[in-house]
C-alpha cells in the first residue's frame, strides 16, 4: 500500500465469533490525502492538477 501513496494508520484487533483464517493478525487501516495522491498519479505520468480520477482510469482502461 506505501508504494500506491498510502500511509499505515492502525491495526485494528477484533474478537469474532467464527473469525476467518488470518483474523488474528488483525485488520489495517490505511489512507492517502490528496497531495499523496497527485504525488503518485505525477509519477505515473499524469497530469493530476487537471486530470479527475475518473478520466485517469479511463485512460488506462483503454476507453
Amino acid at each position: 500500500m506505501e508504494k500506491l501513496g498510502m500511509r499505515h494508520v492502525r491495526t485494528e484487533h477484533r474478537t469474532w465469533d467464527d473469525p476467518l483464517p488470518g483474523a488474528d493478525q488483525g485488520e489495517v487501516v490505511y489512507e492517502i490525502d490528496a497531495e499523496g495522491w497527485r504525488a503518485g498519479a505525477r509519477s505515473r505520468g499524469y497530469d493530476a492538477d487537471h486530470d479527475d480520477p475518473g478520466i485517469i482510469r479511463q485512460r488506462r482502461l483503454g476507453l
